[in-house]
């Protein structure tokens, strides 16, 4: 009796502290579904904001591990090993082969004390070894620290301050091997490598690229670094990328890879670069597309596709194939779901296929959104 009598105060003084703590901070909603079991575990659910998650809580010593998570982003990583799962109740890390989720270290989380934020989620860059995420901490309504943690121990590095917090694009992008990443502030880029103390080798204004935001860099697949500015489009490569970051400035060792006939506005406008390096897509302020080689075919006579895109267009992607094959597929209100397919060889871009599908094929529709 006695026994059973703790047992219940404890429960009471458990949810005694999430109350007071959770009514004076965020009123975030409900505990349902409250089981107390033989071995004095406790589980329960939390509501909030149309999500809910299970929880186990050890009453010896008031531990407490999430079960179950609503997923609103995920990220694949350590070659579709891990899955980090992303909600407003935290981060998680679950293996792809199946697992019961974890916390992962540093991250705010409801499991590790943090309480969840209303409002947009705070997305997350990890690197694709899943060693290291990048999220921004807010320290006011609009700008916050870029912070770097480690997955394996939750020991953060603050990586520079006051940048503007996301909104569609997190500022950040990682190269294909996570040794480096890129982040946008203040309207300038700049490189980051990650060495075995995660600490810079040199202070922030030696690492600037150049003007721009997030969406001016890309990753190519072989790890080569292209950067886009104004209609000069640079490349650097790879094994040059580690070395210039100690000895100088960083497209000092690139090249210029094409000088386009568009400028391109990072604020508005998209780039892809085929896996052979060999042309771009530039999709401009979500009106019209363009497609044009690079390298040796760059000049070439022949006069390259134009695609017109109709108003409201959303969810553009491009996906290539290794035989120089790629299709864009896009959203419309008007036209629904739209593919093109294009193939280039001889120096020549060549449409394959144009294809519209009603956006009541809703399987389709869902993928790409």
């Amino acid at each position: 009796m006695k026994d059973r009598f703790c047992k219940i105060l404890l429960i009471h003084v458990f949810f005694l502290i999430f109350f007071f703590t959770i009514i004076f901070s965020l009123s975030a909603d409900t505990f349902q579904e409250i089981n107390l079991s033989n071995d004095d575990r406790l589980i329960f659910r939390v509501d909030f904001e149309n999500q809910h998650a299970v929880f186990v809580s050890q009453l010896d010593d008031m531990s407490m591990r999430q079960l179950t998570a609503f997923t609103e982003k995920l990220y694949l990583v350590d070659n579709g090993r891990t899955i980090f799962a992303l909600n407003r109740l935290g981060a998680l890390s679950v293996p792809a082969a199946g697992g019961i989720p974890k916390a992962i270290p540093g991250y705010p989380s409801f499991e590790q004390g943090s309480l969840p934020l209303r409002g947009r989620l705070q997305d997350i860059a990890a690197s694709a070894d899943g060693r290291w995420i990048l999220y921004a901490e807010p320290v006011s309504p609009g700008y916050g620290n870029l912070l770097l943690t480690s997955v394996s121990t939750g020991v953060k590095h603050t990586i520079t301050e006051m940048i503007e917090l996301p909104g569609a694009d997190f500022p950040v992008k990682w190269s294909p091997d996570s040794r480096f990443f890129v982040y946008s502030k203040n309207g300038k880029l700049f490189y980051y490598p990650i060495l075995s103390n995660a600490s810079p080798l040199v202070d922030e204004r030696f690492r600037m690229i150049g003007e721009g935001n997030i969406n001016s860099v890309l990753w190519g697949e072989n790890g080569n670094f292209y950067y886009l500015t104004g209609n000069t489009l640079y490349r650097v490569i790879n094994p040059e990328l580690f070395t210039r970051t100690m000895y100088g400035d960083f497209l000092s060792v690139g090249n210029t890879a094409s000088v386009l006939p568009i400028n391109f506005d990072p604020g508005f406008d998209r780039f892809w670069i085929a896996p052979d390096s060999g042309s771009i897509i530039i999709n401009k302020n979500r009106k019209g597309v363009f497609i044009f080689l690079l390298g040796a075919a760059q000049n070439s006579p022949q006069l390259l596709p134009h695609i017109s895109l109709p108003y409201m267009t959303e969810n553009f992607n491009v996906y290539w194939s290794d035989s120089g094959l790629f299709t864009i597929i896009y959203s419309s209100f008007s036209s629904g779901i739209s593919i093109w397919r294009f193939e280039i060889k001889n120096n020549t871009v060549r449409q394959l296929l144009q294809n519209a599908v009603p956006v009541s094929s809703c399987l389709i529709y869902l993928f790409l959104t």
